[in-house]
């Protein structure tokens, strides 16, 4: 049997970008009527400082990225540059381990995509 690990969330007012470093599985997605392709199909999605990874069957496609927050009320949201295009993801959800080695991170497109990721240790 499996451990069970405790999560809490995580202040989304308090989030940097570091706070999402590293290669994140994606888990499930809630799929919408037009998604973003690249972004449906995705696998895996690694981010580092300004780079950006996702892996998809049909190959890796770098980007860019950054953290960005809403002007009022300080949500953050990622800015997401593919060569497809550019998109801005809301970030709704972080949760983290107490050691912070586990993580999850729910993510909203303008489209109704809505992934789950995690972030596990090596």
């Amino acid at each position: 049997m499996a451990a069970l690990t405790l999560l809490y969330d995580v202040n989304l007012l308090t989030v940097s970008a570091e706070h999402l470093f590293g290669c994140w599985n994606i888990r499930c997605g809630r799929p919408a009527p037009a998604p973003e392709r690249l972004w449906s199909e995705g696998t895996r999605v690694q981010l580092g400082a300004g780079v950006l990874l996702l892996y998809t069957p049909s190959g890796v496609h770098q980007g860019t990225w950054q953290v960005e927050r809403h002007r009022r009320q300080g949500q953050p949201f990622l800015v997401l540059h593919l060569p497809t295009g550019k998109v801005q993801v809301v970030v709704t959800r972080l949760r983290c381990s107490l050691d912070e080695r586990l993580r999850q991170l729910s993510l909203y497109f303008p489209s109704g995509l809505e992934l789950e990721l995690e972030l596990t240790p090596f």
